[in-house]
């Protein structure tokens, strides 16, 4: 099962659509231990987000397609205020698009993981919280 929970939260950050949400819950309903089923959710997404990354600075540098972008406007906004939008990875749907943003405009790598993985971590932990106030609450 953590195998499986690991490749749907890598698949559901990048463009193709999975419920590693769904699978998690799953897995809590038959007694997972929370933390280590979050930590795989965890690396798995942060993972998949950082592969959309990886491919859209390798886009930028023309290894898929030959356009390039000419707005030094957008990239000096980016480098200014852009890396905070990758807090909003964890979004379901939009968030896949925060890191390939980040990768388009060569946001420094570093940064880049500490904030997806923060994001990512945010989601899975406030997911499994949400989880258990449900079923001790019945909220």
């Amino acid at each position: 099962m953590l195998i499986t929970l690991f490749f749907a939260a890598f698949l559901s950050a990048t463009v193709f659509p999975f419920a590693s949400e769904a699978l998690l819950i799953a897995a809590l309903e038959r007694g997972a231990d929370p933390l280590i089923y979050g930590l795989v959710a965890t690396l798995g997404n942060s993972l998949g987000a950082m592969a959309m990354y990886g491919v859209a600075r390798l886009a930028r540098a023309g290894r898929f397609f030959k356009w390039k972008n000419n707005s030094k406007r957008a990239e000096l906004w980016y480098q200014k205020y852009g890396l905070y939008t990758l807090l909003l990875s964890w979004m379901p749907g939009i968030g896949d698009f925060f890191p390939a943003l980040a990768g388009w405009f060569k946001a420094p790598i570093f940064w880049t993981v500490v904030l997806v993985i923060i994001a990512k971590a945010g989601r899975y932990t406030v997911l499994i919280y949400g989880y258990y106030a449900v079923v001790s609450y019945g909220v």
